[in-house]
């Protein structure tokens, strides 16, 4: 069995979709009436952008995995596919946070 090393593309997805952790490039807003806060958002447009390239990259290394193996994809083919489905889970989660959905 030979040892998993992720693609330089795998990494690189991966510092994007966890960039979104500490990048706020955004707006919030409350209101409050009578001293109660009625409606508050929290928009994050870094985050939501940094989680869509990260799905696209991590879709792109995948789609590469399989079309032609990547040369230098090092492992089993499924060791990548899990690392890049969490890195697709990580931008989904950026996405819907940018959007102030979570």
């Amino acid at each position: 069995m030979r040892e998993f090393r992720p693609t330089r593309r795998g990494i690189v997805a991966l510092v994007l979709a966890l960039a979104g952790f500490v990048v706020h490039v955004g707006e919030s807003s409350t209101t409050i009436v009578n001293g109660k806060v009625t409606s508050s958002h929290d928009y994050n447009y870094a985050a939501f952008v940094l989680g869509l390239i990260a799905i696209g990259l991590a879709g792109y290394v995948a789609r590469a995995i399989l079309a032609n193996g990547e040369k230098e994809a090092a492992g089993p083919p499924a060791m990548h596919f899990a690392f890049l489905g969490l890195v697709a889970v990580l931008g989904a989660y950026q996405v819907l946070h940018g959007l102030d959905i979570v």
